[in-house]
């Protein structure tokens, strides 16, 4: 447990001998190191074009298997396997989950909240904890909106961490938790009645990793760029020195918590790199991968000698992860070609999204017809939440003047129909709309 006096050491002891049986070469997705900052968006910036931008680099690296390991530990490595029985079922878990035009359950939301934020202040003796978002993920199921992340991050960097604790912190109205020491972390967890046999989440013992050296600095832009924010990536030039981990078969009753970032600055593991990776010598026909992550602060407001930033020297800047988003602060311009370059790459939609799309767009007028549902924006994904129905309207114009919007959507149409055709024949006994 993290423990509330200083005793705070920078010893870098590592686990990376331990052997097991299930320990396997697989490949992961680093970054090289060319000077420039990459960039990640959700939705390609130009139709047709990349999402990345910047150079991967695959390396092969040893991934051990963390069973009977006890030396991986929060405070120690970053990470942190621990047992832990949820109350919900699988069919729940996707209650939770946003769809296209669908509100999430918010009881079934709110239960599994609390389950997390006790599991985490009896594992870490946190005083609070909060949780401020969440993702349900199956690459066959939610698209890849809620798809395997498989190249090496951090989610947020401690910019806008700190610009979090200092968002919860107002929202706790007791100035105690604005000292002490917080944590910024995630619980992931298996949520079907399997285990996992493919795509685990593989997670770095920060104690192998070269700082600052290896630690690469880059962009992540959603289809609102207003609410683009700094990631971390990790560079390729050590790879083979990171001890890489994860947990063979792991099951729903199995919780990996691990940080984003700690302000305590000694502690050994203050930051987890992670991916999804896939294994060698799956058989293809097994289950996917379903799992949840939800991402929270952790306070501790009794740790002694206080690491939490001074809030008034916090910078606005980037704002916070909200915990709702409901920016309509960019132009109708900047919106239609947001929305113009996400109906133009639908393949990247959500599964649900791609039938609504097939069935609805069969002809101009059905065109306009699923552009008129894309501008309810019930998720937030293009600012335009709060926005009224004057702008609405400003947006919709701009994406209809498009000269080849209804071809655009057509042969996007199209292409969804042949992929919806080679999944039905690949796997014909499974519902794929």
């Amino acid at each position: 447990m993290m423990e509330v006096t200083d005793n705070r050491s920078s010893k870098n002891n590592t686990s990376v001998g331990f052997k097991s049986n299930n320990d396997v070469i697989v490949e992961l997705n680093y970054v090289k190191d060319t000077g420039s900052r990459p960039k990640f968006y959700t939705i390609p910036p130009t139709p047709g074009g990349k999402g990345f931008q910047g150079t991967y680099d695959h390396c092969k690296v040893h991934l051990r298997d963390a069973r009977g390991n006890s030396d991986l530990t929060l405070d120690a490595a970053s990470f942190q396997f621990v047992d832990h029985k949820t109350a919900l079922s699988k069919e729940d878990f996707y209650k939770i989950d946003k769809y296209v035009d669908e509100e999430p359950n918010e009881v079934l939301k709110e239960a599994y909240f609390q389950e997390i934020e006790d599991l985490v202040k009896k594992t870490t003796g946190a005083e609070e904890a909060i949780v401020f978002d969440h993702v349900v993920r199956n690459n066959k199921k939610t698209g890849p909106s809620g798809g395997y992340a498989s190249s090496i991050h951090v989610d947020f960097a401690a910019s806008k961490c700190k610009r979090q604790f200092k968002e919860l912190v107002g929202k706790l109205n007791d100035d105690k938790y604005k000292k002490g020491r917080f944590v910024t972390m995630n619980a992931w967890r298996n949520i079907a009645e399997t285990p996992i046999h493919q795509n685990p989440l593989a997670v770095c013992d920060s104690r192998t990793i070269v700082m600052p050296d290896d630690v690469i600095a880059s962009d992540f832009i959603p289809p609102n760029p207003n609410n683009r924010f700094e990631q971390y990536r990790l560079a390729s030039r050590n790879g083979r020195k990171h001890g890489w981990y994860y947990l063979s078969q792991m099951t729903r009753d199995e919780v990996l918590l691990f940080k984003q970032y700690d302000s305590d600055t000694i502690q050994g593991g203050r930051t987890c790199f992670h991916t999804a990776v896939s294994l060698p010598d799956v058989p293809s026909d097994l289950p996917p991968r379903e799992s949840i992550e939800v991402r929270m602060i952790a306070f501790f407001p009794d740790y002694k000698p206080n690491t939490c930033p001074d809030l008034d020297e916090i910078s606005e800047i980037g704002g916070g992860v909200p915990l709702r988003n409901n920016d309509d602060s960019e132009s109708p311009e900047k919106i239609a070609n947001h929305i113009v370059s996400s109906l133009q790459n639908a393949n990247n939609l959500p599964l649900l999204a791609q039938a609504i799309y097939r069935w609805i767009v069969r002809s101009n007028s059905g065109a306009e017809r699923f552009l008129d549902l894309m501008l309810r924006d019930r998720g937030g994904r293009f600012g335009l939440k709060g926005a009224d129905m004057a702008k609405k309207q400003a947006v919709k114009d701009i994406v209809m003047d498009t000269d080849t919007f209804c071809d655009d959507m057509m042969a996007a149409k199209k292409k969804l129909d042949r992929m919806n055709h080679d999944r039905r024949k690949a796997s014909p006994w499974t519902l794929w709309f």
